[in-house]
């Protein structure tokens, strides 16, 4: 019954997708440090080989325009006493770095970095958006399964798998009085039409949805009396089990989904066999024995007030 949690597969879907974009970021963030690390060697590279007037030969023709950008921003940032300071040194043996350079050198390649940081993210985050939109946009044209008469029979069904046999006894009954006529009539109009009952096992979605379509009421009103069943039998209250039973098996049509299987079953099958076996179990179980009664002393010979 979960699958038909709208907001349910939506979570689902943004936790698998926020998933896969830490996972995204994470390579982009090891991408983008080499790619940054890279620029700052070849900018570097370029101040030793060339200086800032030059154009610098092949070295310059292999810069592509965003490294060509970052290499007129430099040289701007730098300005030029330090170039030629920086030229100066670098044939010195054992060049010390000049501190304005190398600020600048990993400035300039940080704020790369972001740009491209930027772009990946902002493709990444709208591709998210677009695919988490999608999903809505289907999902919410669909038929809505969380009926009324869906949602009490869940909560039961779900108080009755925690053992809370109050929660699904008051639950299934609610739904039993509300929708119960409802499903008679319906369970009426798929006999006299002679509509098959669907069958139990695995199925495809397609199927699922065409009998939710034709028979939701029944299934539900139908389980909630199996519910009702069940819970009686766990208290020991044979009587009333055996009458729930008997009305959910009542409902021929009636099957329920399953996530597990992913399929159907028949709450009138299971209810049926198990209304059989508790009548067996009654056939073998010896009736109590009426205790004879016992003759009251007679008045005669009993004294009293003279």
């Amino acid at each position: 019954m979960e699958w038909f949690d709208l907001s349910k597969r939506i979570l689902e879907l943004a936790t698998t997708v926020i998933t896969l974009m830490v996972a995204i970021i994470g390579l982009i963030e090891l991408v983008l440090k080499r790619r940054a690390r890279n620029l700052r060697r070849r900018l570097k590279r370029r101040l030793e080989l060339h200086a800032p007037g030059e154009p610098a030969g092949a070295e310059a023709h292999r810069f592509t325009p965003p490294e060509q950008e970052a290499w007129e921003r430099l040289v701007k940032d730098i300005g030029p006493e330090r170039l030629d300071e920086f030229r100066r040194r670098t044939g010195e043996q054992g060049l010390r770095p000049i501190p304005e350079v190398e600020s600048a050198l990993d400035r300039i390649a940080g704020e790369e970095a972001a740009r491209a940081r930027r772009r990946y993210f902002s493709m990444l985050g709208g591709s998210a958006i677009l695919v988490l939109a999608g999903a809505v946009v289907i999902w919410s044209n669909q038929r809505p399964y969380l009926t009324a008469d869906t949602e009490v029979t869940m909560k039961a069904f779900n108080a009755f798998e925690r053992e809370d046999w109050e929660g699904a006894r008051t639950l299934a009954k609610k739904c039993v009085d509300e929708f119960s006529a409802a499903a008679n009539e319906t369970e009426k109009k798929l006999v006299a039409q002679k509509v098959p009952v669907p069958p139990t096992g695995k199925c495809t979605l397609a199927e699922r949805d065409r009998v939710f379509d034709q028979q939701g009421v029944v299934n539900n009103v139908a389980a909630s009396y199996w519910i009702l069943g069940r819970v009686a039998a766990k208290l020991n209250q044979r009587d009333v089990a055996k009458s729930n039973f008997t009305k959910a098996a009542s409902f021929s049509h009636a099957v329920f989904w399953d996530k597990r299987i992913p399929g159907f079953w028949s709450p009138a099958e299971d209810a049926a066999g198990r209304l059989e076996a508790m009548e067996e179990e009654d056939k073998h179980t010896p009736a109590p024995s009426t205790p004879t009664p016992t003759k009251t002393p007679s008045s005669v010979g009993t004294t009293g007030n003279p």
